[in-house]
């Protein structure tokens, strides 16, 4: 395989084209384009160019342009200021004094960092009949290579590359186990891009080793998968952009739990729950996790214990509503020899089992009295002693406990220790029931498929009708119930395709599915319709169509009802979404679905 044709090394003084501005916030990464002669303002507000929602941003924070062949940025005279450079050793901007950066330069803004990637003339140097693509030409790739793995079920790993070395040892690196599907591109300076199809996680992992092991101890690689990380083409270049960028305050994405489980986030407050996560997890402070049965604490408490410090250390998991009464004590702090019938050895309890670790300490509020008042005086002093045991025994244990249950209604109902309250919720998390957070039903439901995938021995896939559907439902088990239905409708389903009808029936109401590609109604407790124009306007056009097909005359009525949204919303999808009461996602489906544009006609 030929190498492409090189015009001259990626160093020297960056001379940018254009440029790429990459922003990492709290609640997500999104990239910009800046063309020469032009500017473009970050802020938290509106009239910014780029609205970031981060309080310690002023609302005209930083100025970022290209004169001529440089790059040049401006702190506005903001509050918190302007840093160039690393978090550890950055650099103050002077108010209203432009600075010339480097390719490569990070602004900090509080918690939110601009990565600054020069678009340059060298894409232009690169021989494309060798396969080394321009961004837009990759990037093109990308989505028709996600639509394709979506259809089919298959994997798909999306690849980022950050290395200075000349563009033709990189290329030789690629190419020496290039398959023909691969993809590789130019992201920007120093920084290339891969599309690895039907390759998954694990595999992605090897592949991405070796092509490290070749590249160098200076090149960083990074990858995100299909459907594992991601399900959209955004999705995984989000991934790839926040990983690849860990110092960051990026979207968190998927984090690990110490098992199979992983915490899936595309939602805003999962996001934001996620991120909480991440800092608990590197202190030993107790937390009080409250959510409804079936949202899974247990996955974020093995999350919180997955911090450097503890993640090779016990976890232990008790439900404290399914301890026997006279048993509690016995269970949780240990017994002697004989200290009871039965008690025919000494046995460590639950404290001693987690010492070094963590205690998750479930459906707490279910503890019986005698019980609190022995654990607060465990957390208190840090030792137990056993059931008919004379000695006290150090434990160093990190307590996360969980309650779907009121805790301060039951200390008003004397059912539960106040002062126990007081000494569990040093930090308190609240765990959004899945109705509330309806983004997170994709990709979860994708997490589950490919676990069920591997158990019953077939690919499977959901129609988007039943992730519709799904996505409307009001899920009272939460996540629990969303893995039931995915492995229920496994098993009735004898294609590799998972339809409505393989559905339980509360998903199955009047308009769920017209039939493939057919109409979705909006979700039960639907807010307010469009105005009453807009029913008098449809049901006047349909009347002019009595001869067509009910489908086309539904079809006609939605597409009405959509762009009626879409005029009283002034075409903001994210509004439009809440007045039809569905997820946004939906919507968007629906609008390409009925060929409606979603911006100003």
């Amino acid at each position: 395989m030929n190498s492409p044709n090189v015009t001259r090394r990626l160093d020297g003084p960056w001379q940018p084209a254009s440029c790429r501005v990459v922003v990492a916030h709290p609640r997500g990464v999104t990239v910009h384009d800046l063309a020469p002669g032009e500017d473009i303002v970050v802020g938290r507000a509106s009239p910014a160019d780029i609205i970031v929602d981060d309080d310690a941003l002023s609302r005209l924070h930083v100025r970022l342009a290209i004169v001529g062949r440089a790059l040049v940025a401006e702190d506005l005279g903001s509050t918190n200021g302007t840093r160039v450079g690393t978090a550890a050793g950055s650099t103050p901007l002077v108010s209203g004094v432009p600075v010339t950066l480097e390719s490569g330069a990070r602004l900090w803004l509080g918690a939110t960092q601009l990565v600054l990637i020069a678009d340059d003339d060298d894409r232009a140097s690169v021989d494309d009949s060798a396969g080394l693509l321009p961004h837009g030409a990759f990037l093109a790739e990308l989505r028709r290579e996600v639509e394709r793995a979506r259809l089919f079920q298959r994997p798909l790993t999306l690849v980022h590359v950050r290395c200075d070395l000349d563009i033709a040892v990189v290329w030789s690196a690629f190419a020496r186990h290039r398959r023909s599907v691969d993809r590789a591109g130019v992201w920007g300076r120093h920084h290339f891009e891969l599309l690895w199809p039907e390759t998954g996680r694990d595999d992605a992992t090897r592949r991405a080793g070796t092509l490290a092991e070749r590249l160098g101890p200076a090149a960083v690689v990074v990858t995100a998968s299909l459907p594992g990380d991601a399900t959209s083409a955004d999705g995984l270049e989000a991934a790839v952009i926040a990983a690849g960028h860990p110092s960051s305050s990026a979207r968190p994405g998927p984090i690990a739990s110490g098992t199979n489980d992983v915490v899936i986030a595309a939602s805003a407050t999962m996001l934001t729950v996620v991120a909480t996560v991440r800092r608990l997890s590197r202190s030993r402070i107790p937390v009080l996790l409250h959510g409804e049965t079936g949202v899974g604490k247990e996955v974020i408490a093995r999350a919180l214990h997955g911090g450097p410090s503890t993640s090779t250390r016990p976890f232990v998991a008790v439900n404290c509503g399914a301890l026997p009464a006279t048993l509690v004590e016995s269970m949780l702090f240990g017994h002697e020899k004989g200290a009871f019938t039965g008690a025919v050895a000494r046995q460590a309890g639950h404290f001693e089992q987690a010492h070094g670790g963590t205690l998750f300490l479930d459906e707490i509020a279910e503890l019986p009295l005698p019980a609190q008042t022995a654990l607060l005086r465990v957390l208190e002093t840090r030792q137990v002693r056993r059931l008919g045991g004379t000695k006290d025994v150090d434990v160093d244990v990190r307590v996360v406990a969980a309650s779907h249950r009121d805790l301060p209604g039951a200390v008003v109902d004397g059912r539960f220790r106040e002062d126990l309250l007081f000494r569990l919720n040093s930090f308190v998390l609240d765990i959004p029931p899945l109705r509330e957070r309806r983004d997170d039903i994709g990709p979860l439901a994708a997490r589950f498929l490919d676990a069920t995938s591997a158990q019953v021995g077939r690919p499977l896939r959901l129609s988007d009708e039943a992730l519709v559907a799904l996505e409307a439902g009001r899920f009272a088990g939460n996540v629990r119930e969303l893995r039931n239905i995915i492995e229920r409708a496994a098993v009735l389903c004898d294609d590799d395709v998972i339809d409505v009808e393989h559905l339980p029936e509360t998903f199955k109401g009047p308009g769920t599915s017209r039939a493939r590609g057919g109409t979705v109604a909006p979700p039960p407790t639907p807010t307010p319709t469009p105005t009453p124009r807009s029913t008098t306007t449809t049901t006047t056009a349909l009347e002019d169509m009595p001869t067509l097909p009910l489908g086309e005359r539904l079809d006609h009525l939605e597409r009405q009802i959509l762009e009626e949204a879409l005029r009283m919303a002034d075409f903001d999808t994210a509004v439009a979404a809440v007045a039809l009461g569905l997820p946004r996602r939906t919507l968007q489906h629906r609008l390409k679905v009925l060929q409606v544009r979603p911006d100003h006609p």
